[in-house]
């Protein structure tokens, strides 16, 4: 397997040279200094060590550089005066990938971070996105973009709970594989609501192997109506598809308990093998309210992991009993819409070649075993692996793993 591996990034991900740009001591200040050097499709390399907020409007490869357990490479706020915007748009049509940056408000009240992704497609794995401490921003806000998140964490806030969304998603894409969403409620909460694990107005949303877990309303009074957070919320014309999934709603004590997914559009949203659990409260929240329908989606046991060279690299999908799985793989994604597919594509077809066919087992499961070649010209190269399974057209899919090779 390792072989076709690399036969397959060779001859389907062609490996193009690329300037790389250092981030740190012998190299760049700042990340925004380096994405102004930049050229499209180069590779921005960042040091641990705390960076100011910046805005990525070129499609570029943010990585940050192997450090000691402990070390990250973490953006905050860059003045005391006013917040700052961590803007990521790369240009429409275009797409931005970072690969452990985590985005933090560590400093309580004082310099205020938010990070948003308003344009183009961006590609996120390992990343932390933390909201503001007593502010109402999400964790992320994403506006007319896709967004691809693998093994990320999203955190409304990061103490005092002043209704703070986890993820907030309007006229976007969002795709979500081994993540954790929580809404605003992490600590010493004010006399507020809780916050909403997602929410999502006129978007796409797919989740798989993810937990979203809505925020509490404040336990120490019963002054006011404040509720709890719900896990999920759809609005407008959203979609979702929901696979192998936790969703909590907010517990809200002596007021409304939150619901785990709160679908308040005409459109069932799709599950599969995915716990709801409402919050308690007075009266308690709900499962589900609004339209929901089983569906035998493709999904995900276990976590994920990176691509790194000389290292092997499993995924146990899961689907249906003895349902065949096919693994396509490409250097690049490219979300659009298919009539054999149920969900969305996000592979650039023809430029896609056929990984590997594997067979669920009688429990449904489905486990791809490989190793990324210990082969120096990979390293920053791309590789997206997606599957699809089902016996009829159109197919079932999921959203795509893999990313940049370490």
């Amino acid at each position: 397997m390792c072989s076709r591996f690399a036969l397959a990034l060779l001859l389907f991900s062609p490996l193009v040279a690329q300037t790389v740009l250092h981030v740190g001591p012998g190299g760049y200040a700042q990340i925004g200094d380096a994405i102004a050097a930049a050229s499209p499709n180069d590779i921005v390399e960042v040091a641990a060590g705390n960076y100011f907020a910046f805005t990525l409007d070129k499609p570029l490869v943010i990585t940050a550089l192997p450090a000691p357990v402990g070390q990250i490479v973490q953006v905050i706020g860059a003045s005391m005066l006013s917040p700052s915007i961590t803007d990521l748009r790369p240009p429409a049509g275009t797409r931005a990938y970072l690969t452990n940056i985590h985005f933090r408000n560590p400093w309580l009240t004082l310099w205020k971070h938010s990070v948003q992704i308003t344009r183009g497609t961006v590609c996120c794995e390992e990343c932390t996105f933390e909201g503001v401490f007593d502010g109402i921003e999400p964790g992320l806000r994403t506006q007319n973009a896709t967004v691809q998140l693998r093994h990320c964490l999203i955190l409304g806030s990061a103490g005092a709970s002043l209704s703070a969304t986890g993820l907030i998603a309007t006229n976007s894409d969002v795709f979500a594989a081994d993540c954790f969403v929580h809404g605003g409620d992490l600590g010493i909460k004010a006399n507020m609501p809780g916050g909403n694990g997602i929410s999502a107005t006129n978007s796409l949303l797919h989740l798989v192997g993810t937990d979203v877990v809505a925020g509490n309303s404040n336990g120490i009074t019963c002054v006011s109506n404040w509720p709890a957070g719900h896990g999920v919320l759809l609005q407008g014309t959203s979609t979702a598809w929901i696979a192998d999934c936790t969703v909590r709603g907010g517990d809200g004590y002596c007021r409304a308990g939150g619901d785990a997914l709160r679908n308040l559009t005409p459109t069932p949203v799709q599950l599969a093998r995915t716990t709801l659990l409402p919050g308690s409260g007075t009266p308690p929240g709900q499962a589900s309210l609004g339209p929901t329908t089983p569906t035998a989606l493709l999904g995900l046991t276990g976590g994920t992991v990176g691509l790194t060279r000389g290292q092997p690299w499993q995924v146990q999908y899961r689907t249906e009993p003895f349902w065949p799985v096919t693994v396509l793989l490409a250097s690049d994604v490219l979300v659009q819409s298919s009539p054999f597919v149920a969900e969305r594509l996000l592979l650039p077809l023809p430029n896609a070649s056929t990984f590997t066919l594997l067979l669920a087992s009688a429990n449904g499961d489905a486990v791809l075993q490989t190793s990324v070649p210990a082969v120096a010209i990979l390293q920053h190269q791309r590789a997206f692996l997606q599957a699809f399974s089902g016996l009829a057209l159109p197919v079932h899919t999921m959203p795509a793993l893999g990313g940049v090779i370490r």
